[in-house]
């Protein structure tokens, strides 16, 4: 994988040149949001402020580059309308966490949690680079919010991916290659990548017959069950049996 500035929008919306575009995107999040605010609390409008702002620009959050076989996972975790918000406890109420989910070349999600509240902005590129759509959304803990948007619910996947299994991380640093020719990665921008993989996805099923498809499901473990992760359930033939792909048994 060669890693270009250019090639990501996620990476892209960093550099100097795009600051006016960040600038039209934070109004555009940040109307909504300080509306639902009210003018009630003024000092609660600049953190918001603020923390949109940091989540456009600031170098220091981490780029999480997810693989497309990360992506296959992640577009089968299920957030709809039953889906229990609490999960998301998982992440410490008492810190602000910022993520920048580069899934593609195209589209970045940006993510702040902070004291039970997930702050999700969704930015897009149009095809053959005609322009960026973005899509905000928050959701908060204790409200009870059923509404999963399409950027909620990606935010939400990225989450629960990312959080709630065992991905395999390969962090690359600026400038710096890591593996071998044929199946190394060169990190061409400057900015450090972390690449998010997985290998959940891999089992295939080769029989004929009545076959379960792969699917998750959230585990509860540790000293009196308190502790929560996603576990990938691989497919398995009810009347049969599974082998591993031709690729791997040769």
């Amino acid at each position: 994988m060669h890693i270009v500035e250019q090639h990501y929008l996620g990476l892209e919306l960093k550099h100097p040149s795009r600051v006016s575009t960040l600038r039209e995107l934070e109004t555009f999040v940040s109307k909504p949001l300080l509306e639902a605010l009210g003018d009630d609390d003024p000092a609660a409008k600049q953190v918001l402020i603020k923390g949109i702002w940091h989540s456009l620009v600031s170098p220091t959050i981490e780029n999480l580059l997810f693989t497309e076989s990360a992506q296959e996972v992640i577009r089968n975790i299920k957030v709809e309308e039953a889906f229990d918000l609490e999960i998301l406890r998982v992440l410490p109420a008492k810190e602000i966490l910022f993520f920048n989910f580069l899934l593609g070349k195209n589209r970045v999600i940006k993510c702040t949690w902070n004291n039970d509240f997930l702050i999700v902005i969704d930015i897009t590129r149009h095809e053959y680079n005609t322009g960026i759509q973005c899509e905000s959304a928050v959701a908060y803990l204790g409200g009870g919010n059923k509404n999963f948007t399409h950027a909620l619910r990606g935010a939400i996947q990225c989450l629960i991916f990312y959080k709630l299994t065992e991905p395999e991380l390969l962090h690359v640093a600026a400038g710096k290659k890591q593996g071998t020719r044929k199946q190394g990665h060169y990190n061409a921008t400057p900015y450090p990548i972390t690449i998010v993989d997985s290998t959940w996805n891999k089992y295939i099923v080769r029989t004929e017959g009545f076959s379960v498809s792969g699917h998750f499901r959230l585990q509860r473990y540790g000293t009196g069950n308190a502790k929560l992760k996603l576990v990938w359930i691989k497919p398995y033939q009810k009347h049969g049996y599974v082998r591993l792909p031709k690729a791997e048994t040769i």
